[in-house]
């Protein structure tokens, strides 16, 4: 689940950014639309958004520093939200830019619209705490160790072989059994 979650993350960031730089003035229109930052802010902020997330991108890609860039994944995730959140609650109408673009629009398909990014944004921004969490405990392979032995152990009991002892620590597990055969070993891979 991590590795897909990572992979996602860093193919919408490669993606977004990605973009956005080949866009003439960057974000620039985007970060103008959303009417929260100053004018001498919006150079800047429409070039360093999208580096940041091309940047954000590759690092999760190549797994490097992947908890960190899961943190300033979240919180720029978080951001985000609050931005849509601002201009919704604003009145404005706008295209958020996420994906290139962005400016202000009709207000057709308003609510829809907002609606869908905060989802997406909250979607994102779970698959990159579930990245910050799952890297910083170590359950996350016991629980593993656990799931992958009990399986032995059902299909065991299953096919009628009777469990003689079972052992999980966070350095693997094994299961003995009166008897196996090739269904019972290859269980936890299907």
């Amino acid at each position: 689940v991590s590795t897909v979650f990572r992979f996602v993350l860093a193919g919408v960031w490669l993606y977004a950014g990605g973009i956005k730089l080949t866009q003439p003035g960057g974000a620039r229109e985007a970060v103008i639309a959303y009417r929260i930052f100053p004018a001498s802010w919006v150079d800047f902020l429409g070039w360093a958004l999208p580096a940041l997330e091309v940047g954000l991108g590759a690092l999760l890609l190549l797994g490097l520093f992947t908890r960190a860039a899961s943190i300033v994944s979240a919180l720029l995730f978080t951001a985000f939200i609050i931005g849509i959140s601002s201009v919704w609650i604003r009145g404005y109408s706008i295209d958020c830019g996420c994906f290139g673009g962005g400016g202000d629009i009709t207000e057709a398909g308003k609510t829809w619209r907002y609606t869908s990014e905060l989802l997406r944004d909250a979607l994102f921004t779970g698959m990159a705490c579930w990245l910050i969490v799952f890297l910083r405990l170590p359950l996350p392979l016991w629980l593993y160790v656990v799931g992958h032995e009990l399986t032995h152990a059902i299909w065991a009991i299953a096919f009628g072989a009777r469990v003689k002892a079972m052992k999980i620590s966070r350095r693997g597990g094994h299961v003995v059994l009166n008897r196996t055969h090739f269904l019972i070993t290859l269980a936890p891979y299907f």
